[in-house]
């Protein structure tokens, strides 16, 4: 309390006293007490500025008790107003205050109490609660309170901007007792956009952010009776019933997406209903009871039905503690699938895995102890046309431990599309392999414990046995040799992956048997340790692999979209390869992984271990490539530029890529840091090759004859590579085009394929077009003080920038600087140059 002034007066005051103490039936007290400029913090540290207060009291024996009274307080910056009156009828009986029998009769009113001020921003995370509910229920509020004595009733009306409502309670001696309440707010999306306008200008944005609403939102909620005070005494009594109804949609809610945030299509509720029974005396009070509450609704998407919802909830309560039976249901029929992945922008995701409708149906009883459950059985059946259980999933729960009853089975039927896209992870119109068949998975867990008491892995408790199967898988490689036009079609039988594990192991083995009656069928054994610490808790610190995976001529396809190569892994191996690789003990610092492979057009071998969460070659890892296509030439022409095609037959002999030093990290949290911490030196042996120039070159050089395919084939001298902090780099390298020799040497960001090549032209080579880009007056200059320049410079072409945005341009100061020993600058002066900087071209390459 600060500041201000208070007066308190009274011109009539007797007090009589008798042998119990007052005598009410012959005192009199009529009194004033005036306040002025009174500022008052309360213990959260809200202020309240009270301008003006006045307030008469009168209690004796000529009247019943009255109060009457007016203020005027500035609230948050809101000034308040509040006047009333009321008449305590009964309140003296014989000479003594009679609390027990006193009725309550007058009138409060307040107009103008702020929920917030006006200035507050909301965040619509919910991070200010109160300025959120100012904006839906509105930002000021009039109350009024009548009370009756002759009825004992007590009316409470409330309304504000979006918010109206009103109460009826009974009071008498001391008894409150609340008989009924209702109230309702609507919110258009008018108030919202407020709202999202005033969280971006408290951001220092100009555009609105958040939630949008595209209907108005309606709530209701209703409330029975229950009792409030008992003589006074604050004792909450009775099981009222209950009943919230909310209608509303909104859009734009903020997720994730391939890294990108986006906010959601139109989700909204048309309408929810939750009703029932809500032990107030039990959970704020001393009795014990249930509480019980359904819940119904249909969600929505705009007018568009989304899934129906319905269920409920029984629980008892102790005198404030959740104890005693419980019992759960939810049931979610309909949901439409297809309008989950437009909501949540999942692009078909939810609909391929489960189809168009799904069912889900969610029961669980138990036993709740002092707040927390205590045991509990549950079921769970899943319903749609690819996704369903053969029989509800049936678990149970003690104190221990939580654990399935009887065998799960649930069934997957993987369509093509999804088996593509998904498993496989093929890009839409550019599939390298795809399912041609549907894929009928069956899921079956026979065993399933889990620890209540301790990690969920805990040592004689933690067991899980289970067995994914597909009896046929069909597979197709487009391009690939075979009877077929389409592509070659790979079929295995007998798909299945078992798991077996307790908390000290598990053990993983994978089947699959070629159909082309090959005998030796795909084989996939896991072995992982030191998944959890002694009581139970995931922990990786002491995580062990140990790998073995053995396949015959399979399809490359297949394990390049597992690797995610884009591609790159077909083309280099081969349409299909048989590999074999072999990883022991395998931890963040120690482990022997070794991989062999065979392929249609290469062969490979990489020996190595893990250190420091590293895997390190230990010793060299060799590509061997016997046939190098036009497409996979062009993968390397991202290094060379002046090369925009690469051909090898299997008669010129093979490429060879040789690996001396490889790290790869593999335990870092992003794409972009394992990349930055790769450390390669390799050298590539391409040898006999044939190939073309690219556009960008092919306009700058006279070897026309070199860009028809098929042309003579040249040797390329082997080419050093050096991998570090995500750049690619290799020195000078010299690559024969015709009768002429090029050079090359720069760099490639793999981080983002940024590239900065120097490619250095014989002068001879280059094309009229290309000489003629370049100021004739300082070659003739030049050549004619130099005899020979021409045939004996090479001209450094610089191809700089990031993909589609490159540009190719001749190097000015390198040139001068490779042929600066040889060039007298006095003579330069002396032939009129200006400046050295006329060594420029006028236009650029692609």
């Amino acid at each position: 309390m600060q500041g201000g002034g208070l007066r308190v007066s009274s011109d009539d005051l007797v007090i009589a006293m008798g042998d119990g103490g007052i005598d009410w039936s012959r005192s009199q007290v009529n009194g004033n007490i005036h306040v002025l400029g009174l500022e008052v913090v309360d213990t959260d540290g809200r202020r309240y500025a009270i301008e003006r207060f006045d307030c008469e009291v009168a209690l004796g024996s000529r009247a019943d008790g009255a109060l009457a009274f007016s203020t005027v307080f500035l609230q948050r910056g809101e000034p308040v107003l509040a006047a009333g009156q009321f008449s305590f009828v009964g309140i003296i009986e014989k000479r003594r205050m009679a609390l027990d029998r006193v009725r309550l009769d007058g009138q409060l009113d307040i107009t103008g109490f702020p929920i917030s001020a006006a200035t507050d921003a909301v965040d619509m995370g919910a991070q200010d609660v109160r300025s959120l509910a100012a904006e839906l229920v509105g930002r000021l509020m009039d109350v009024s309170v009548i009370a009756d004595a002759e009825s004992g009733e007590i009316v409470m009306s409330v309304t504000g901007d979006r918010l109206t409502g009103s109460a009826r309670a009974e009071f008498a001696g001391g008894d409150l007792r609340v008989l009924s309440a209702e109230f309702e707010s609507v919110v258009g999306p008018e108030v919202i956009e407020q709202i999202r306008m005033r969280s971006a200008q408290a951001a220092g944005k100009t555009e609105p952010t958040g939630v949008r609403f595209i209907k108005p939102a309606r709530v209701e909620f209703e409330v029975g009776e229950f009792g409030v005070l008992d003589g006074w005494a604050f004792a909450p009594s009775g099981s009222p019933s209950v009943k919230l109804t909310a209608s509303g949609n909104v859009e734009g809610v903020r997720m994730e997406r391939a890294g990108e945030v986006v906010g959601s299509g139109a989700i909204g509720v048309a309408p929810l209903v939750i009703e029932g029974d809500v032990p107030i005396g039990s959970i704020l009070g001393g009795e014990s009871a249930q509480a019980s509450l359904a819940v119904s609704g249909a969600f929505v998407s705009g007018d568009v039905p989304v899934a129906m919802i319905t269920g409920g909830i029984d629980v008892g309560f102790v005198a404030g503690e959740i104890d005693g039976p419980m019992r759960a249901d939810l049931k979610i029929a309909g949901l439409d699938c297809g309008q989950v992945d437009e909501i949540a922008h999942f692009d078909g995701i939810v609909a391929g895995i489960v189809g168009g409708r799904l069912g889900v149906d969610l029961s669980v009883t138990g036993q709740m102890t002092g707040g927390e459950v205590s045991e509990f059985a549950g079921e769970l059946s899943i319903k749609s046309p690819r996704l369903r259980t053969q029989s509800p999933i049936r678990i149970k729960s003690d104190t221990e431990s939580v654990w399935l009853l009887e065998p799960a089975v649930v069934e997957w039927q993987i369509e093509t599309g999804t088996a593509t896209h998904r498993l496989l992870a093929q890009p839409v119109g550019a599939e390298r392999i795809y399912s041609v068949l549907p894929i009928d998975a069956v899921l079956r867990v026979d065993e399933l414990r889990l620890s209540r008491k301790q990690g969920v892995f805990a040592p004689g408790v933690f067991a899980l046995r289970g067995m994914l199967e597909a009896p046929t898988v069909r597979v197709r490689v487009p391009g690939e040799s075979g009877d077929d036009p389409a592509g070659k079609l790979h079929g295995y039988s007998g798909l299945s992956l078992g798991v077996v594990g307790d908390a000290s192991r598990i053990e993983i083995a994978g089947r699959a048997m070629p159909d082309d009656g090959r005998a030796e069928p795909l084989v996939l054994d896991v072995d992982i340790t030191g998944f959890a610490d002694a009581d139970g808790w995931p922990s990786f610190g002491l995580l062990s692999t140990s790998v073995d995976l053995k396949t015959m001529d399979s399809p490359t396809a297949l394990f390049d979209a597992l690797l995610n190569q884009n591609g790159l892994m077909t083309e280099v191996v081969g349409p299909s390869m048989s590999l074999e690789i072999h990883g022991s003990e395998l931890r963040a610092e120690s482990g022997v992984l070794r991989v062999d492979f065979v392929g249609t057009r290469a062969t490979g071998r990489m020996v190595g271990r893990m250190f420091d969460g590293r895997f390190i070659a230990t010793e060299p890892a060799e590509l061997v490539v016997s046939v190098v296509r036009p497409e996979l030439g062009r993968y390397l022409s991202e290094a060379v530029p002046a090369i925009g095609t690469i051909t090898k037959t299997a008669d010129d002999g093979p490429a060879v890529l040789t690996v001396n030093t490889l790290e790869v990290p593999l335990l870092r949290d992003t794409q972009l840091s394992r990349m930055q911490g790769l450390v390669v030196e390799a050298v590539v042996d391409i040898g006999t090759a044939r190939f073309e120039t690219s556009s960008a070159f092919g306009e700058l050089m006279n070897v026309a004859g070199q860009r028809a395919e098929g042309g003579l084939g040249h040797k390329i001298e082997p080419i050093f590579l050096t991998v570090n902090s995500g750049n690619l780099s290799y020195p000078r390298a010299t690559i024969p085009f015709g009768e002429f020799t090029i050079e090359s040497e720069g760099n490639f960001r793999l981080t983002d394929g940024y590239i900065d090549i120097v490619t250095f032209v014989p002068m001879a080579a280059l094309s009229e077009e290309a000489l003629g880009s370049l100021k004739t007056g300082v070659l003739s200059a030049i050549g004619r003080q130099f005899p020979g320049f021409e045939s004996a410079t090479m001209v450094p072409w610089r191809t700089r920038g990031l993909p589609g945005n490159r540009t190719t341009m001749p190097d000015v100061e390198m040139l001068l600087e490779n042929v600066g020993d040889a060039i007298n600058p006095l003579n330069l002066i002396e032939q009129g140059l200006e400046s050295v900087q006329d060594l420029v071209i006028d236009g650029g390459g692609d």
